[in-house]
């Protein structure tokens, strides 16, 4: 009996070994920017960016997020750039702010752009409006997560501290089968 109590104490020790030094809240306060902001892009993917507003809506969820948030179009999509200066829970996965809207949602393949980086993406209807979502999150210095997900418990682990890009790109899906 001792040694099963010891063992269970051995495991339990040995699981929170990787966790020491992480003292993660559930929802990290906003961090002073570990880097300026380098301002928005005026192109994404060659095609010029013009600024559209955020709505006032997503302006108060904002207020606490640890970064800028931007939306644009190119004349064919929709864009919300996000830089990121701290991990947070703030960062949520677009697929929670369709779902948010009324929106089903359906997982699609992920995609692989022209320049090899993966894309998470996901298919938002309601009524007879049809989006397909793709989304990515990268660094300055090259590493790049499909989801977030994948990046904010990365870069937590790891006690990384930014910045990073967030970009999501909105645009009418095909839903004529085929």
């Amino acid at each position: 009996m001792r040694c099963c109590i010891l063992y269970l104490i051995t495991c339990l020790v040995s699981a929170l070994v990787p966790f020491l030094g992480h003292t993660p809240a559930a929802r990290p306060a906003p961090a002073a920017e570990s880097a300026p902001f380098p301002g928005w892009p005026a192109c994404f993917d060659g095609r010029p960016l013009r600024p559209l507003p955020v709505a006032a809506r997503e302006a108060v969820m904002l207020e606490r997020f640890p970064g800028q948030v931007g939306c644009f179009t190119d004349g064919e999509r929709q864009l919300v750039l996000r830089w990121v200066s701290a991990a947070t829970h703030d960062l949520h996965p677009a697929s929670t702010c369709f779902r948010g809207r009324g929106f089903s949602i359906t997982p699609q393949h992920a995609r692989l752009d022209a320049d090899g980086q993966l894309w998470g993406r996901f298919l938002a209807e309601r009524d007879d409006a049809a989006w397909l979502v793709s989304e990515r999150i990268f660094a300055t210095d090259g590493r790049t997560w499909p989801d977030v997900s994948a990046w904010y418990w990365s870069v937590l682990l790891a006690g990384e501290t930014g910045p990073w890009w967030s970009i999501v790109i909105v645009e009418q899906a095909d839903t004529r089968g085929g």
